[in-house]
């Protein structure tokens, strides 16, 4: 649950070399939807800004939690590389998980999506071709589009 920021795109490739799942969440989001993708998205860990790591308070699980800054309880973004469990080797296949993302539920609760690793590099390079992106163009959608045609040339 983080910003488009770096520690973002940190995290999505250090994830994503582990071989987990990514399941990026906007920072407008409330306890009670955190609640229920913490759940339906059984998430093992949380990273977040330490400004939004009060949103977590009322959120049980036994989830890991490391913050962006200072915040009591969470540990540290910064100290991730002595974190237990992440020097590992990781052989995924195409269709192994690599997203899931939860839809905006606008005409009802929202609905968990999977992307695989074909199907998120295929929508990414479609999307861009789709769009007209060209080197040197930023491309800067919204927080859940940002999967889809995020651009390797400047921008998320």
């Amino acid at each position: 649950m983080l910003s488009n920021q770096v520690e973002l795109w940190e995290s999505v490739l250090a994830i994503t070399e582990l071989g987990a799942v990514i399941m990026p969440t906007t920072t407008a989001l409330g306890p009670a939807d955190l609640r229920d993708r913490i759940e339906r998205g059984r998430a093992a860990y949380v990273i977040a800004n330490a400004a939004d790591t009060a949103k977590f308070d009322d959120v049980p699980g036994g989830y890991g939690r490391l913050a962006v800054g200072s915040a009591d309880g969470w540990r540290f973004y910064a100290d991730v590389a002595g974190f237990p469990g992440t020097r590992r080797e990781s052989v995924t296949t195409a269709d192994d998980t690599l997203l899931v993302y939860f839809t905006s539920g606008t005409t009802s609760r929202p609905k968990l999506v999977e992307h695989n690793q074909v199907s998120y590099p295929v929508g990414h390079l479609s999307t861009m071709y789709w769009i007209g992106l060209r080197p040197g163009d930023v491309h800067s959608p919204g927080w859940a589009k940002h999967a889809w045609s995020r651009s390797g040339t400047g921008g998320a």
